[in-house]
């Protein structure tokens, strides 16, 4: 390839270098963005799938093919998600529709 083919290929392609130095300068701030009905309506989500997730987990254990720690991992995620549901459901609830939550 010559340097005349290079130099061009390169000059079609600066904006797309333009576009892209333009777009990784942005912050981007996404907690501020969502809304706590949002983060509420994921975590609700999250919980019912680790409710499902525990429960073959245990069924799994029952049968003799699981081992103890998996049951007891899952049922720790599916705490912690209940919990944040429940808090964000408290700030829905208060009115806080953004911004941070009282714990």
């Amino acid at each position: 390839m010559s340097r005349g083919c290079v130099a061009t290929s390169l000059k079609k392609f600066n904006w797309l270098r333009n576009f892209l130095m333009e777009v990784a300068s942005y912050k981007i701030k996404t907690t501020d963005m969502t809304s706590n009905r949002v983060k509420r309506n994921i975590f609700f989500a999250l919980s019912i799938i680790g409710i499902a997730v525990t429960a073959a987990r245990i069924f799994d254990l029952a049968m003799g093919e699981g081992e103890w720690w998996q049951p007891v991992s899952s049922a720790a995620i599916f705490a912690c998600c209940f919990k944040f549901y429940l808090d964000y459901r408290r700030a829905v609830k208060a009115g806080i529709l953004f911004g941070k939550i009282p714990h």
